[in-house]
């Protein structure tokens, strides 16, 4: 009779572990966004002012694994963007990588000394976030942007996302 019991309690478990797992999958695929579109209903008279004059100091981070064949474009494509210069900071987080990605960067940064561009080598590999919370607590900027190496900004992009975050209510934007 234990051996039944325990059968169905083991039963009700997994079944329990499964249908959480699928809750998570689709919450993450279907359900926050959707939620995030009803709880917008509510705030629909609330408008985003921004205020293109706000220009805090800006560190664009891009993180980098191995991205030898895109680096090199992405760092020209952020020195073609419109904010200034002295307060803007590009910072390439380079996880660990094993190609040339830190020595394109560096030859980068070498040829282009009037932007302020850095490198910051993650020693050991153990991911994007890692290589993320390593590199943003060397940052002293009042905002912080990441991108990817191989996502191209247009060059008005910095100056829309900082004209949100004159409004002291707004901690986050999302392009």
């Amino acid at each position: 009779m234990f051996d039944i019991q325990w059968g169905v309690v083991m039963l009700i478990i997994i079944k329990t572990i499964f249908y959480l797992c699928l809750f998570i999958i689709f919450w993450a695929m279907v359900g926050y966004s959707s939620s995030m579109k009803i709880i917008s209903k509510f705030y629909k008279k609330r408008r985003l002012v921004k205020d293109y004059s706000y220009q805090p100091s800006v560190t664009i981070m891009v993180v980098a694994h191995n991205e030898e064949k895109v680096i090199g474009e992405k760092l020209e494509n952020l020195t073609k963007v419109d904010y200034p210069k002295d307060k803007m900071e590009i910072l390439v987080t380079s996880d660990n990588s094993t190609d040339r990605t830190n020595s394109i960067v560096k030859d980068f940064i070498n040829a282009n000394p009037e932007f302020n561009i850095r490198l910051y080598e993650v020693k050991k590999r153990m991911g994007k976030t890692n290589a993320q919370n390593e590199a943003q607590k060397t940052v002293e900027s009042e905002i912080l942007i990441m991108t990817d190496a191989n996502s191209m900004f247009k060059e008005n992009a910095v100056r829309e996302l900082v004209a949100a975050f004159a409004e002291k209510d707004v901690s986050y934007v999302l392009w």
